[in-house]
């Protein structure tokens, strides 16, 4: 056998092994703890660093802060009328 052919043998026995086989599934929990895998920024200015280090940080920690209006009926909401898109003064 070749070591091209060889690898590809290994690849395929691999991905087979750790594939998961008949798994049931769950229903999803509300709450709990979402851990990201990232070490932590040296800081959290984006001028500072020079990789997604403090945006992915920032947007986990202060991404939640505020809420904005959404959906079809936002531009109805804000002009009070349905008509307009245009902010009231």
């Amino acid at each position: 056998m070749t070591s091209r052919s060889v690898l590809v043998v290994s690849m395929i026995a691999l991905a087979l092994l750790t594939s998961p086989i008949d798994v049931p599934a769950q229903q999803p929990r509300s709450g709990g703890v979402f851990r990201v895998g990232v070490p932590d920024p040296p800081a959290l200015d984006p001028h500072l660093v020079v990789n997604f280090l403090p945006q992915t940080v920032a947007s986990l920690a202060y991404g939640h802060l505020l809420r904005f209006p959404a959906g079809p009926d936002l531009a109805r909401r804000r002009s009070g009328s349905g008509t307009s898109t245009a902010p009231r003064r």
